[in-house]
């Protein structure tokens, strides 16, 4: 069974803002070199 497209199409949305949140901090304040 495949999900509601609503559901998919939200949660393309929300890895779309989730991108751009992390493009806005950079890479530094997504990966800390340990």
């Amino acid at each position: 069974m495949t999900p509601c497209p609503a559901i998919l199409a939200l949660i393309l949305d929300l890895r779309n803002i989730l991108g751009g949140f992390l493009l806005t901090i950079g890479p530094r304040g997504v990966f800390t070199p340990s």
